[in-house]
């Protein structure tokens, strides 16, 4: 499925203009303190950031898909029962390290946006790591496979925790 995007670029250069513009407005909400204006650990919260990270890219930015969609086999929620699951999701605790990795793993499940997931939900998380056990995850030591399993719900928690470093 081709997604239309505003830039009126395909392919690899649309992949190329979507990662360099999201990575640039990833890193301010840091710098401006503009995360601490989202909803932390909501659903609300969430699309905030995905309306924010690529609004310039796509006219469905910050909106729940309404497609059904599938990645590597992987089928996520159901566009029919997603809103339900996100309202779910937003009402789960995230007190402590095991729920808020909890409560990230079954928005991955969920996959509530076309496109962006991994970036918005990325910033969540931080997002919800800092305000509620004040811990930041260092990204760059993060590797790419354990990643990718952990947001399967098939990581290591361990590895993970050992990932997580104090923050301010």
């Amino acid at each position: 499925m081709e997604i239309r995007n505003k830039l009126g670029l395909d392919g690899i250069e649309v992949q190329y203009e979507k990662e360099r513009i999201s990575k640039q407005k990833a890193r301010r909400p840091y710098d401006e303190h503009v995360l601490e204006t989202f909803e932390v650990g909501t659903y609300a919260g969430l699309q905030a950031i995905h309306k924010w990270l690529f609004e310039d890219i796509y006219d469905f930015a910050g909106q729940t898909r309404t497609l059904n969609m599938a990645k590597g086999g992987f089928r996520f929620a159901s566009a029919l029962y997603l809103d339900e699951a996100l309202r779910r999701i937003s009402g789960m605790p995230k007190e402590d390290f095991d729920q808020i990795l909890a409560k990230y793993i079954e928005t991955n499940i969920a996959h509530p946006f076309l496109e962006g997931n991994g970036r918005a939900t990325r910033i969540w998380l931080d997002a919800m790591l800092r305000g509620g056990i004040s811990k930041v995850i260092d990204w760059e030591r993060v590797d790419r496979e354990d990643y990718l399993a952990a947001r399967e719900g098939h990581g290591d928690q361990a590895a993970a925790e050992n990932r997580a470093h104090g923050g301010d």
